[in-house]
């Protein structure tokens, strides 16, 4: 079946017409589409999106079209189902990980969101065919769940491995990038203004000073990128700490500000960094609604671009191998560090670096599951291989865990009962027509182990369970009801039958007469 037949089921011819009238209309003005999206998004038709995610929706969309069409991408590709599926889908999810595609595919649907509510002169296509593809980039989404689960999982697993340790961090504070930074803040404090320095000096400070704002912070690489040099100078002054409010970060409408605590030693070094390494860089230029941070080239840093310097600065101790994660690789040592050492302080820590403890919980308590697994298997080994009381042990060890206190493990643990056979004989007897008829209740256990000085004390529910075992036995077999009278069974069981005794006496009579 061709591509356009297919679509046919769906569209009808004239709306394929216009789908491709719109196509040919609109071959290569696509660049303002993607402007024109942006700006939508970040109205509150597009829910108000930052400027940042916006822009790398519209920016996705145009890069599908140039993974379809390499020369000459046209809106035409997008607008086409099968041809997404075929030259797009198919192909991109071979190469990228899943929740990057699901990504792409949440940006689509946003575009068709923008197309059909502004409705672009130029570009003809129905409202039928964009909730067609919104509802297609949906359902292919849907498809991606699992995947993200698991990639989500495997990258825990990974990060496991490279998980930041104390002993790192103080090897870090304590190395030659660490004073190189630190002397050259001191050799610059001391220079006259308009001193200028090298890009080398520029990037190792300003990269060793973010690393120690994470570090000491737990934060976000948006909150230092978006730091401005306003809220610097504000800083609040407790005892002998300077706080910093940033407003502009990732949770911001949930946690308010992310506050920032600088040491006097961290915060006098950021003085002189604003002042002989900023400064110059920024054109002799200090506003205070500029970030903090700057790129060499005069501009502001993005968050992932933090990242990158933090893993740079990292990595020139440690090796590039370990050098991922960025601020995130930090902020999942500060959660299983403080877990580790004092359970009652999560909650201030999650204060700190602006996130619910619960996300602590999942995203970054990693050694977490581990330890509790080994805790766990070691306790169901001892369950499991616990002896009763009445074994012998057979080594040192045994006899040691058998007189260890296990009161943890004697609850779950219940000791087989060993019958002895007068018990075995008892149940027999008692049991007789229960056992024939194979039907026993605990009602009639309990009822008829009343007056049996043998069973009265075993419970009735194992005496329920071992009759059962006696149903349909042939090695086992039962005596005959009749064998014995109601006297002679109560005489067996321990009672004096007073009619049994005067019967056993007139026989004894008898046989003296004769």
């Amino acid at each position: 079946m061709s591509q356009r037949k297919q679509m046919s089921e769906e569209w009808s011819n004239e709306e394929l017409e216009n789908a491709d009238q719109s196509s040919s209309d609109s071959d290569y003005s696509d660049g303002d589409y993607s402007d024109e999206s942006s700006k939508w998004l970040q109205t509150a038709d597009g829910s108000r999106k930052d400027p940042s995610i916006a822009s790398k929706c519209s920016r996705q969309v145009q890069l599908v079209m140039q993974y379809i069409n390499p020369k000459k991408p046209t809106l035409k590709d997008v607008l086409e189902k099968e041809t997404l599926k075929n030259k797009w889908l198919n192909k991109f999810e071979k190469e990228r990980r899943p929740e990057t595609v699901k990504s792409y595919l949440g940006d689509l649907r946003q575009f068709y969101f923008f197309l059909q509510c502004t409705s672009p002169k130029n570009i003809n296509v129905s409202t039928k065919v964009l909730n067609s593809l919104i509802a297609q980039m949906t359902q292919w989404s849907k498809s991606f769940h699992k995947l993200v689960k698991g990639r989500f999982w495997e990258k825990r697993m990974i990060n496991m491995g490279k998980l930041r340790t104390p002993e790192q961090i103080r090897e870090f504070t304590s190395s030659n990038v660490a004073r190189a930074a630190v002397n050259m803040l001191d050799e610059y404090q001391a220079k006259a203004d308009g001193t200028w320095p090298s890009q080398s000096e520029y990037t190792s400070v300003r990269d060793y000073l973010v690393t120690s704002i994470c570090i000491n912070n737990g934060s976000r690489s948006g909150a230092l990128a978006n730091m401005t040099v306003g809220e610097f100078m504000s800083a609040q002054q407790l005892d002998d700490s300077f706080v910093v409010k940033v407003k502009k970060h990732k949770t911001f409408i949930t946690h308010g500000s992310a506050n920032l605590v600088f040491s006097t030693t961290l915060h006098n070094w950021m003085m002189i960094y604003i002042n002989k390494f900023r400064y110059p860089v920024a054109d002799m230029t200090c506003k205070n609604t500029e970030p903090v941070f700057l790129t060499w080239k005069n501009r502001p840093m993005t968050a992932s671009h933090i990242g990158s310097q933090i893993n740079s600065a990292w990595g020139k101790l440690f090796g590039k191998e370990t050098a991922t994660g960025g601020a995130t690789a930090f902020r999942k040592a500060a959660v299983s560090a403080v877990h580790r050492n004092n359970k009652g302080r999560r909650e201030e820590l999650a204060q700190l670096m602006v996130h619910h403890r619960v996300t602590a919980d999942h995203y970054y308590l990693l050694e977490e599951k581990t330890a509790a697994a080994v805790k766990t298997s070691k306790y169901l080994t001892d369950v499991l291989h616990a002896k009763a009381p009445h074994t012998k042990a057979t080594s040192g060890k045994d006899v040691e865990a058998s007189n260890a206190p296990s009161s943890s493990v004697e609850w779950s643990v219940q000791k087989r009962r060993k019958w002895m056979p007068e018990e075995e004989e008892e149940l027999k007897m008692l049991f007789a027509a229960e056992i024939k008829d194979q039907s026993i209740t605990l009602k009639t256990v309990r009822q008829k182990i009343q007056d049996s000085p043998v069973l009265k004390e075993i419970s009735a529910c194992k005496i329920r369970d071992k009759i059962r075992t006696f149903f349909g036995s042939v090695t086992c077999p039962l005596p005959e009801l009749s064998e014995e009278t109601p006297e002679e069974r109560l005489n067996r069981s321990g009672y004096k039958s007073p009619s049994l005794s005067k019967k056993t006496q007139m026989n004894k009579n008898n046989s003296d007469s004769e």
